[in-house]
């Protein structure tokens, strides 16, 4: 009963900004599920082998990586919002665009783009999100914002492998053929065009109005604001468009974190983008049944987002975190070594909640550790370096896969994967050494 109050009770203080971005993310996950759990199958039935999908892959991610930083930085001059709505008008008529493309070039050109448009949403919520909550409900704001991406992909996986079903029995289709997936991704694209309807009925936040209108008359922040900043170089600017740089404590800290994600980023890239082949090709499950298993893992990974928080009161962030991303490793070795409907099923559930489930923490970490005009930065790192990983990632296993099949990806992404913890372990085990449910901010620059 505490969880579910302790939940209750903090949706109940969000603000209206952060109760419409959940909103818009629960149809975007919907959205962006159905294209997931289908993509990779319509690239095959076009004719394409492993390798295009990883190429695809790696290019969307190759957009993240140069646009990451400069829409951190933009993001921070400008505020979250705009960004996030340039982000969406975006990805709409891109996702459209590569959910009807067949020509190698034209899939390219609008899955490129498509990562622009990630590039840019995906850096302007960890900031949005702090900057329309209080420290107080800050641990299940973002849990939730986690929990409902994954929780929609669902309905979004359901929807995607039951749409071409639908339209074998409507249309006369084949449920496999790339027309009944082209008007799946129809359909999800038109979702994707209504979820930027929420963010569109945001406002400003309000201290991104007040620290626009101090640097306008030169003034400092107000003490609301300063007080809930760590670094002391991060006061308001003093002139519009001037952000003051982070001190080196600041820098090595986002070094770490970003360090950590790139090795995670690398791991992930390696396999996760080709799960659906693997079900494909070596389970040999139907498309459905495929669409069936991912809307199931969306549900456990939100599951494990939603208790993610009450495990960080017992165990503090930073060994939640670690503990969870260790326990799914043997998970990984099963699918490498035990290639069988039953287990790798049972073992790709768990892997994915576990590893996920805590992505919602390391966020709150990762925006505790900095001001909020280094928001902006902290979050174009994470998205660079782990999209980094993805550009790597996907090349380099869609050619192991073409040539020595799904085991070598799954054995290198375990030992990515254990790498990246460890070496957070290494860097952040007395983070929390002092403190009973979060650390406060001088744990952080002790760090």
């Amino acid at each position: 009963m505490s969880f579910i109050s302790d939940y209750l009770s903090s949706f109940r203080s969000f603000t209206r900004n952060a109760k419409l971005y959940l909103l818009s993310a629960m149809i975007a996950g919907i959205a962006n599920s159905m294209f997931f759990v289908l993509y990779n199958l319509y690239l095959k039935e076009l004719g394409f082998g492993p390798e295009f999908p990883g190429m695809i892959t790696s290019l969307t991610n190759l957009a993240i990586v140069f646009l990451a930083i400069p829409a951190g930085r933009f993001c921070d001059l400008t505020g979250p919002r705009r960004l996030m709505i340039i982000g969406f008008a975006l990805a709409i008529p891109f996702s459209l665009g590569r959910g009807l493309a067949i020509g190698r070039s034209s899939l390219l050109f609008n899955n490129f783009m498509v990562g622009c448009a990630s590039a840019i949403t995906q850096v302007t919520i960890a900031p949005f999100l702090t900057q329309s909550s209080s420290p107080n409900e800050r641990v299940h704001l973002f849990s939730i914002s986690s929990a409902m991406s994954v929780a929609t992909g669902f309905v979004g996986s359901y929807l995607g492998g039951t749409l071409p079903s639908l339209a074998a029995i409507i249309l006369g289709w084949n449920p496999e053929s790339a027309e009944s997936y082209r008007l799946t991704f129809i359909v999800a694209a038109t979702l994707l065009a209504f979820a930027i309807v929420p963010i569109l009925l945001t406002k400003e936040s309000r201290k991104r109005q007040d620290s626009c209108q101090s640097a306008q008359n030169g003034e400092s922040a107000p003490a609301t604001m300063t007080a809930t900043m760590t670094w002391p170089e991060q006061a308001a600017p003093k002139a519009r468009g001037a952000t003051p740089p982070l001190s080196k404590e600041a820098l090595n800290v986002i070094f770490w974190f970003g360090l950590s994600q790139l090795l995670i980023g690398l791991g992930a890239g390696l396999f996760v983008s080709f799960m659906n082949l693997y079900m494909s090709d070596v389970l040999e499950l139907s498309t459905a049944a495929i669409g069936n298993w991912m809307a199931i893992s969306s549900l456990t990974q939100a599951i494990g987002m939603l208790a993610a928080p009450s495990m960080a009161k017992v165990f503090g962030k930073v060994r939640t975190i670690i503990g969870c991303q260790c326990l799914s490793i043997p998970f990984l070795l099963i699918l490498a070594f035990v290639p069988l409907p039953g287990p790798a099923v049972v073992a790709f559930l768990m892997r994915t909640m576990l590893m996920n489930m805590n992505n919602g923490l390391f966020s709150v970490l990762a925006m505790e550790t900095v001001g909020e005009n280094g928001h902006g930065l902290m979050s174009g790192v994470l998205s660079l370096v782990f999209s980094t990983g993805w550009v790597i990632g996907p090349y380099v296993g869609g050619q192991v896969i073409e040539a020595h099949g799904y085991t070598p990806v799954f054995v290198a992404g375990a030992i990515l994967y254990l790498t990246a913890t460890l070496l957070f372990w290494l860097r952040f085990r007395n983070l929390e050494k002092n403190t009973s449910s979060s650390p406060n901010q001088d744990a952080f620059i002790s760090a």
